[in-house]
């Protein structure tokens, strides 16, 4: 899930993976990618806070 208001991108969510993501990381490139590069606008890329709380997902939701 995510949620992006001024200032602010909030990731969330329960994942099974062994992998590590760069999640911040993902989160800025993606905000850049869409044109939010200028703190005139009230939200950037550069400047934002990004916050994550991801989760492992509970075996039992794992299997379907």
């Amino acid at each position: 899930e995510t949620l992006v208001t001024t200032g602010l991108a909030l990731v969330a969510g329960e994942i099974t993976t062994s992998a590590w993501v760069d999640i911040p990381d993902i989160v800025r490139s993606t905000i850049r990618d869409i044109g939010y590069n200028d703190s005139s606008m009230g939200f950037d890329w550069e400047t934002c806070a990004v916050l994550t709380s991801i989760d492992k997902q509970s075996p039992d939701i794992a299997m379907g």
